[in-house]
């Protein structure tokens, strides 16, 4: 308590006060109340520990200034054309890469490259993290690892802006010509509803000052500055694994004061063919689970022996099938061997033929509890019609084996036949094609179909089955099969996607179906019954005849009577008559005289063509005289040839 009565006293002792708060804290508020006269004054006081600065070495130049982070995850490729592309402006600035990869690739960025090797799929912002605490200078640039250096990525312009302005934490730029920055505003509510944030794309608050080409938002692209310290008081969430790049400027809002420029910007590789892989992770939901992992080339498990379970099973584990009256006498002629396969994994097997059944149980010395599930597979095989040499093969580890119900797929039986014939195909062809292209064994016996091979295969026979029995041809999935199966022994195509090698058939528009000649209309509906038809006398009545004489009607019948006959007649007649009429004759054409259009004739063609029709004639003489005979003839040939002349 201060008391004078002067006012000149009384300020020199308030300007000497101080206030010292009694309890510790860091960061609280006070009140302070005065009073002069009738005057009270209460003044605000905030209860602030002091931070001690944070240092930096800025150095001389940008490589002393700037730290680059980046986090990778399956993208090797896109990540050695960013670390070139970043050597190739700045060849000495660090570099900083949080990888969590399933399998580590060597990378290509020189010895200022700090390649960090993180738990595999620990997500995106645990990444970012790691990379964000390794940084040592005063601001990092954050770029994604598909990013492509340009002339227009200068980092130098950013930090220039960024000491211009301290107030700023972070600053962006654009990514080829998208700078997605968003404004955010928090709206408090009450304790049940809870607030509400709002985010508002392309909009900006204000241009910086003497920068009109950066404006201030409150979130920007993946290409950015940040100061370390302001990057590290917010961090990043490391439950945000696959996608969650505005949820740090959501945590930032308040504490971050974000900026934009449309004069800085990085270039964006394309993607490459591999991206099929990377986007099973970041998309999940497009593809199924079973295909995120993929086995290594000639990777084998390991089998199971008896050291993995020496003290084999705790209880008794059995099953049965009943098999039809036609396979007693094969089952009973390979049973020995059927007994010693299975003997050799420690399961029992029964054969009753009275029953007609077949069992299997585990004993005391089975120490696999999957051979009794092997050993199931077996009989049902055997009771399917499928030969001992094929069925025995499921008692090995790659194998498997499907039953197909093909018998309820089909109403109509003769189409179910057809259907069930056009699988197996012209002497088995159609199987024996689908066969080698799966490496399955596929037995089709009355209402099943037994698939035994590879799980692959048997997908893929499934597949086959139930597509031809709802009359799908199943040439098209052979087709389909061939192609994939050449795919396959390309090395770079593995991991590519196969959609534009595939075929694709389309369903015809089968011919409409056949509608009836004759259509029955509907009649409209009338709760009103149909009219009574008329009777004769209601006729009579109509036309007046009801009231003539008997003689008149009699007289009125034998003149209509009459007139038909006539009418008959006259109609014979014509028909007799047509055999008289004359046909018409075509009018006679009269010949045109031809004028020659040769104006002389040609003496010397008349010539030849006489001397080629005497020449025709029979005993002729030749055209052409024979030429005279030499001295060396007889006399009896010249006598001839005189004769002749």
């Amino acid at each position: 308590m201060m008391e004078s009565s002067s006012l000149e006293t009384l300020n020199e002792l308030l300007a000497d006060v101080t206030y010292t708060s009694t309890v510790y804290h860091i960061h609280t508020g006070d009140l302070a109340s005065f009073q002069f006269e009738d005057h009270e004054g209460v003044f605000p006081i905030t209860i602030k520990q002091p931070q001690p600065p944070v240092l930096y070495d800025m150095g001389t130049d940008i490589n002393s200034q700037v730290t680059i982070t980046t986090k990778t995850f399956l993208r090797y490729p896109e990540l050695n054309q960013l670390l070139k592309s970043i050597r190739q402006f700045y060849k000495d600035i660090e570099v900083i890469i949080a990888d969590d990869s399933f399998v580590t690739e060597k990378i290509t960025g020189g010895d200022h490259t700090k390649h960090f090797i993180m738990p595999p799929a620990q997500g995106w912002f645990a990444g970012r993290n790691l990379a964000v605490s390794q940084v040592t200078t005063k601001y990092l640039l954050w770029v994604d690892d598909d990013f492509q250096f340009t002339d227009s990525t200068n980092i130098e312009e950013m930090v220039r802006v960024m000491e211009a302005n301290p107030e700023l934490d972070v600053l962006g730029g654009k990514v080829k010509e998208s700078q997605f920055d968003f404004s955010l505003s928090y709206d408090e509510g009450d304790e049940m509803e809870g607030g509400c944030l709002n985010r508002t794309f392309q909009s900006r608050f204000h241009s910086l000052p003497g920068y009109p080409q950066c404006s201030v938002v409150s979130g920007v692209v993946n290409f950015f500055l940040a100061r370390t310290d302001a990057a590290r008081r917010v961090r990043f969430d490391p439950q945000l694994k696959r996608i969650g790049h505005s949820e740090f400027f959501i945590d930032g809002l308040g504490s971050l004061m974000v900026a934009t420029c449309s004069h800085v910007s990085i270039g964006h590789q394309d993607h490459m063919n591999h991206m099929n892989k990377y986007s099973r992770f970041r998309h999940p939901g497009i593809v199924d689970e079973s295909e995120l992992l993929s086995v290594p080339d000639g990777w084998k498990e390991a089998p199971f022996t008896k050291d993995d379970n020496p003290r084999g099973l705790m209880e008794e584990s059995s099953f049965a099938t009943l098999f039809p009256k036609y396979r007693e006498a094969y089952l009973k002629e390979c049973w020995p061997l059927v007994e010693k396969a299975l003997g050799e994994v420690h399961i029992k097997a029964t054969l009753d033929l009275i029953e007609g059944s077949i069992s299997v149980c585990t004993s005391k010395k089975t120490y696999d509890p999957y051979a009794i599930v092997r050993g199931r597979d077996l009989i049902k095989l055997l009771a399917r019609s499928v030969p001992f040499e094929q069925a025995v093969r499921i008692l090995l580890d790659d194998m498997a084996c499907d039953i197909i119900k093909i018998g309820t797929l089909v109403r109509n039986r003769e189409r179910f036949v057809k259907r069930r014939q056009r699988l197996i195909g012209p002497k088995g062809s159609t199987l024996k094609a689908l066969e080698l292209l799966t490496n399955c064994y596929v037995m089709v016996q009355g209402n099943t179909v037994s698939a035994l091979g590879p799980f692959n295969g048997l997908k893929e026979v499934r597949k086959v089955v139930m597509d031809t029995m709802k009359n799908i041809h199943p040439i098209y999935n052979i087709k389909t099969l061939m192609i994939k199966r050449e795919l396959s022994k390309d090395t770079d195509l593995r991991s590519q996607s196969w959609e534009r090698f595939l075929p694709k058939f389309r369903h015809k528009n089968l011919a409409k179906r056949r509608e009836p000649k004759k259509k029955s209309v509907k009649k409209a509906y009338t709760p009103f019954p149909p009219a009574q038809p008329e009777n004769t006398v209601d006729k009579e009545l109509a036309t007046g005849e009801f009231f003539l004489r008997e003689s008149v009607k009699k007289r009125k019948k034998m003149e209509e009577v009459k007139v038909k006959q006539a009418e008959a007649l006259t109609k014979k007649q014509e028909e007799r008559n047509k055999a008289f009429i004359p046909p018409k004759e075509k009018p006679l054409m009269k010949k045109s005289a031809k004028v020659s259009t040769e104006g002389k004739l040609d003496i010397e063609a008349l010539k030849e063509k006489v001397k080629k029709a005497k020449t025709k004639r029979l005993g002729a003489p030749p055209v052409n005289p024979a030429p005279p005979p030499s001295g060396n003839m007889n006399k009896k040939q010249r006598s001839k040839t005189k004769k002749k002349r």
